[in-house]
C-alpha cells in the first residue's frame, strides 16, 4: 500500500449513503427526468463550434440561435430561379430579424442585500454555466436539486452562480414539488443562490455577462469570499470541457467570439455571416486570470467538466489551490462530479482537500458500479471506462520542469523521422480520452506515453523523474473497463485530427440541414479558425511552462497550413536550439516518402517489403476487393470487402516484412461476407466497423475481434450518413427484431473503363437481429467463373496521416474455388486507390 492509499477512508467510516450517492434515494422527479438525462449521457463537447442553433425559447426576450440561423438567406445555386424570385422566396422563408421586431422588455434585475456571514469551515463555490446541457436536457436544474437534497449544516456554505444558457428548465413539471422549482433562474441575468436545508435561497441577480469571461468568474469568487468567509474553499467548475490546449470550459449560449476576438451578445451577431462566430469559452489563461483576481487559495478544485484531469489544466490552477479532482475522460451526465461530497463535508467538516478528493473519487466509482447493471451495453461502456483523479497540486512546479523537457524531446523528433513516427506510434498504443465516434481521442495518458516512449527518450532522465512524481501526486480511480490509465493526460492529437475536426463540423451542419450552404473554401476557413483558436492556448501559456514554446513549434510543424506561430516563439526556439540542428532540415512529407516492393507467388501469398520510410509507418492493412465483369454490357465493378490487420512477420530481416495469404475466408455475419473497416487495433483486439442498414437507417455495426481466443463480440451500432459515412456519435445496442441489411461499397465502370458511379448498396435480403446472430471468420465465396476474381493489395498508413495503396495481385479461381492462377493487375491499377475513390 503506497502513501496515497493509507489515508483513504474505509467503507465503514462513510456516513453518507452512496447508492446512489447523488441523493439518499431516487425521487419521483428524478425517475421522471431519467429520459432527459439519457438524451445527454456525456458531458463532453466538441468545443468552439460555429453558431449552430437549438430549439426556440418560450417566453425568452432574447433571440435564439435558431431564430438567427433561420434569418440567413440560403444559397439556391441548384435551382434556375431568377435572382428576384430567389430573393422573394428567401424572404418568405425567413422569420423577422432583430431590426424588424419590437424587443420584449428585459425584466428588472432582482437586487438582494447579502450581508457577510460568520466564518464557516467550508464554502463551496459552484460556477454553473448551463449551456445546452440545461437548455436541451435540464441537467443543470437536476444537479441543483441533487445538491439541495444533500444533508447540510451551518458548517458548509454551498453557493451557486448560474448563466450561459438561454433556457432554464426548473419550472418543468418534471421538477414538481422540488426545491429547484421554487426559485427563478433567469436567462436575462446571472443568478446567485445558496443551497441549504433542502431549499434553494435566492441571493439576487447580476447583470448578464459571459460565463466565459475572466471578470465574470473573478467577481463571483470575490462575492463568495466576502459574503461567505470560510477556513477552506472549494471551487466547482460546472459545464462542458474539451480537449485542445486552450482547455476551454463554460460553453456559452448567449455570448460569442468573432474572428477578431471580440465577445458579442447573441442579439448583436451578423446573421448573414454566422460562420464567423464561435461560442465564448473560458480559456485557461482567462481561468488563471480570474483565480488571480479572485484572491482565494482553494483547498480543492472540483471539475464537473469532461477531460479536465490534464497537465494543461493542473498547471493552470496549481498556483491557486492545493488539490484538484477531475476526470481524464468524458463524464456521464447521470454521475457528473458526485454531489455526495456536500453530505460528506457536512458530516466531516474538519477534512482537508486530500480526504475530500479521495472521497469524491470513491463515490465516482461506486456510482459507476451502481448504475452499470441497469444500462444497455452501449451506454454501459461510457460508464465502465470512466476515470476520476485526485491531483496534489504542490507537485506541479517540479512536474512542469520535467514535462518541459519531454516537450522539447517531442519537438526534436521533427529532425528525426524515426523518432517523429515513433512518438505518434507509441501514443496510439496509450489510453486516449475524448474519442468521437470511431476516432481516437486527442488526450493521451501521460504516464503510459512516457513508459511506451522510453526508447526515444535516451537523451534525458526526465521521463523517469516525471513518472515518479505522477505516482506520488496522482490518485486515480477507474471503472472496471479502464485498465491502463494513471490519472493525468496531455494533449497529443492523433493522426486523423484534421479529418476528425472536419467530420464533427460536417456532422453538425448536416444535422441542422445547412451543410449544402457551405462551400469548400468556407469549410476550410472554419476548420483553420477552430484549430488556430484552440492551439493559440500554447502561445498564451508559454510564460507558465517553458516547454510550451517547444511544443507549439512542434504542432506548427505538424499542422503546417492550419496554424502558424509568431516570430517571437520561433525566436525562443532558435535561441535555445543547439548549433547542430539550427541548419538541419526538419522531417517533411516530401522527404519521408514511403517506398516498397510488392510481389506474390503461385500459392497466392502476397509479400510487402518497405524499403524506405519504414520508420514512418504506423500500420499496414490488407485490402480485398471482389471483381465482377459483365460481358454482355462490357462493364465491370468492384465490391470493396474492406480491410484487415496485417502484423509484421517475425522472420529474419532478409525476408519480406509483411505477408498475407487469402484463403477464401473473410469476416462474416450469419455466414454472409460483409464489408469491414478497421477502427482500432491494439495488441489484444481489433475493432471493425461493419457497414449496414439498421431498420432502414445507414449505420456501422462495431464488432471487436479478440486475438487471444479468436472470437468476435458485437459492441454497438451507430447511425451514419449514406454518402459521407459520418457517424453522429449516438451509439445504441442492437435489439431482437431489428432489421439488418448488409451494405457494400460498389464502384461501377463503363465499357471505356471510366468510373460511372460509386454507390452504397445492399445485395441480400434483410434479416432480423437476435441473440443467435454471430460474427466470425469463415468461407467467403462458394464458386467463381471466368468473369470473377479477387484483388488483394496492402494499405500503408504513415505518421503524416497519408495512406498508400499498393498494386494488387489478382487471384483467379475455378468453379470449385481452387486457386488456378495469380497475375498482375495491370489492367486495373490505372484506377489507383479504390478507397480514396469512395472517400472523394
Amino acid at each position: 500500500m503506497d502513501n496515497q492509499d493509507k489515508n483513504q477512508f474505509e467503507p465503514q467510516e462513510k456516513s453518507v449513503e452512496t447508492k446512489p450517492t447523488q441523493s439518499k434515494k431516487p425521487k419521483t422527479w428524478l425517475i421522471v427526468t431519467a429520459a432527459i438525462l439519457a438524451g445527454a449521457l456525456l458531458m463532453g463537447l466538441f468545443g468552439g463550434l460555429v453558431v449552430l442553433g437549438y430549439n426556440s425559447i418560450q417566453d425568452n426576450p432574447r433571440k435564439t440561435s435558431a431564430e438567427l440561423r433561420a434569418s440567413r438567406k440560403k444559397d439556391k445555386k441548384k435551382t434556375k430561379e431568377t435572382e428576384e424570385t430567389k430573393e422573394t422566396k428567401a424572404t418568405e422563408e425567413t422569420i423577422e430579424t432583430k431590426d424588424d421586431v419590437t424587443p420584449t422588455p428585459v425584466p428588472k434585475i432582482k437586487q438582494v442585500d447579502v450581508k457577510p456571514g460568520e466564518e464557516t469551515e467550508w464554502t463551496v463555490l459552484v460556477y454553473m454555466c448551463g449551456s445546452n446541457l440545461e437548455s436541451e436536457a435540464g441537467i443543470g436544474s437536476v444537479f441543483m436539486e441533487l445538491m439541495a437534497e444533500q444533508p447540510s449544516s451551518e458548517n458548509v456554505n454551498i453557493i451557486v452562480q448560474t448563466g450561459g444558457s438561454y433556457r432554464w428548465n426548473n419550472a418543468n413539471p418534471a421538477f414538481d414539488k422540488t426545491a429547484v422549482q421554487n426559485v427563478d433562474i433567469p436567462n436575462y441575468a446571472l443568478g446567485r443562490y445558496k443551497i441549504e436545508n433542502n431549499k434553494i435561497r435566492e441571493l439576487g441577480e447580476v447583470e448578464l455577462a459571459s460565463m466565459g469571461s475572466a471578470d465574470t468568474l473573478a467577481d463571483f469568487i470575490k462575492f463568495g469570499k466576502e459574503k461567505f468567509p470560510a477556513k477552506k474553499y472549494m471551487f466547482v467548475m460546472w459545464d462542458h470541457g474539451y480537449v485542445e490546449p486552450y482547455g476551454c470550459m463554460q460553453h456559452e449560449e448567449l455570448f460569442y467570439n468573432d474572428q477578431n476576438g471580440n465577445t458579442i451578445n447573441i442579439n448583436d451577431l451578423d446573421v448573414k455571416h454566422l460562420e464567423q462566430y464561435t461560442n465564448d469559452n473560458l480559456t485557461l489563461p482567462e481561468f488563471r486570470e480570474a483565480l488571480e483576481k479572485g484572491g482565494v487559495e482553494f483547498e480543492v478544485f472540483g471539475f464537473n467538466t469532461c477531460l479536465s484531469s490534464s497537465m494543461e489544466i493542473a498547471s493552470a490552477v496549481a498556483p491557486y489551490g492545493k488539490y484538484m479532482v477531475a476526470s481524464a475522460e468524458s463524464i456521464p451526465a447521470a454521475i457528473g462530479l458526485p454531489v455526495g461530497y456536500i453530505g460528506y463535508l457536512n458530516e466531516k467538516p474538519e477534512c482537508d482537500g486530500y480526504e475530500l478528493g479521495n472521497q469524491i473519487c470513491n463515490m465516482y466509482v461506486e456510482l459507476i458500479d451502481y448504475y452499470t447493471p441497469f444500462l444497455s451495453d452501449d451506454v454501459k461502456e461510457n460508464f465502465t471506462k470512466g476515470t476520476m483523479s485526485l491531483i496534489d497540486l504542490s507537485y506541479m512546479p517540479e512536474m512542469e520542469t520535467y514535462y518541459s523537457d519531454i516537450l522539447k524531446e517531442i519537438f526534436m523528433s521533427s529532425y528525426d523521422s524515426k523518432h517523429y513516427a515513433g512518438f505518434q506510434t507509441y501514443a496510439l498504443s496509450c489510453e486516449s480520452y475524448g474519442s468521437e465516434g470511431n476516432t481516437a481521442g486527442n488526450l493521451v495518458d501521460l504516464r503510459s506515453f512516457l513508459t511506451n516512449s522510453s526508447t526515444l527518450l535516451n537523451n534525458t532522465k526526465s521521463d523517469e523523474e516525471l513518472i515518479k512524481l505522477i505516482d506520488k501526486a496522482v490518485v486515480c480511480k477507474n471503472g472496471p473497463d479502464r485498465f491502463q490509465t494513471y490519472g493525468i493526460s496531455f494533449f497529443f492529437p492523433n493522426m486523423n485530427y484534421i479529418k476528425g475536426v472536419r467530420n464533427q463540423f460536417e456532422a453538425q451542419l448536416k444535422l441542422l440541414g445547412i451543410y449544402d450552404d457551405y462551400t469548400e473554401e468556407q469549410m476550410e476557413e472554419i476548420i483553420t479558425q477552430y484549430i488556430q483558436q484552440s492551439f493559440d492556448g500554447y502561445l498564451e501559456n508559454i510564460e507558465h511552462i517553458d516547454g510550451y514554446y517547444w511544443y507549439a513549434s512542434y504542432l506548427a510543424h505538424r499542422f503546417e497550413g492550419y496554424w502558424n506561430i509568431p516570430d517571437s516563439v520561433t525566436a525562443l526556439v532558435d535561441q535555445n536550439l543547439d548549433d547542430e540542428h539550427k541548419n538541419k532540415e526538419k522531417v517533411t512529407v516530401e522527404t519521408s516518402k514511403i517506398e516498397y516492393e510488392f510481389k506474390y507467388d503461385e500459392t497466392g501469398t502476397i509479400y510487402l517489403d518497405i524499403t524506405e520510410g519504414k520508420e514512418n509507418v504506423l500500420s499496414v492493412e490488407v485490402s480485398c476487393a471482389y471483381f465482377l465483369y459483365m460481358p454482355q454490357y462490357n462493364t465491370f465493378s468492384y465490391n470493396l470487402m474492406g480491410t484487415q490487420v496485417v502484423e509484421e512477420t517475425d522472420e529474419d530481416s532478409d525476408s519480406y516484412q509483411y505477408k498475407y495469404t487469402f484463403e477464401n475466408t473473410w469476416i462474416r455475419i450469419n455466414n454472409r461476407v460483409v464489408g469491414c473497416f478497421i477502427v482500432e487495433n491494439t495488441p489484444d483486439y481489433t475493432v471493425y466497423g461493419l457497414p449496414a442498414k439498421v431498420n432502414d437507417q445507414y449505420a456501422f455495426i462495431f464488432a471487436q475481434y479478440n486475438k487471444a481466443d479468436q472470437t468476435f463480440d458485437i459492441l454497438y451500432a451507430m447511425n451514419t450518413d449514406e454518402n459521407y459515412g459520418l457517424a453522429n456519435n449516438e451509439m445504441y445496442t442492437l435489439q431482437p427484431g431489428d432489421k439488418i441489411e448488409d451494405v457494400y461499397y460498389v464502384l461501377q465502370f463503363n465499357s471505356k473503363h471510366q468510373l460511372e458511379f460509386c454507390r452504397v448498396t445492399t445485395l441480400f435480403d434483410p434479416y432480423e437481429f437476435n441473440d443467435d446472430v454471430q460474427v466470425d471468420i469463415g468461407p467467403a465465396f462458394a464458386n467463381f467463373n471466368d468473369n470473377n476474381n479477387v484483388l488483394i493489395s496492402f494499405i500503408i498508413r504513415d505518421s503524416f496521416g497519408n495512406s498508400y495503396q499498393t498494386e494488387s495481385a489478382v487471384l483467379w479461381y475455378d468453379g470449385d474455388m481452387n486457386l488456378k492462377d495469380v497475375t498482375d493487375d495491370e489492367k486495373y491499377d490505372e484506377y489507383g486507390d479504390l478507397y480514396k475513390t469512395i472517400s472523394e
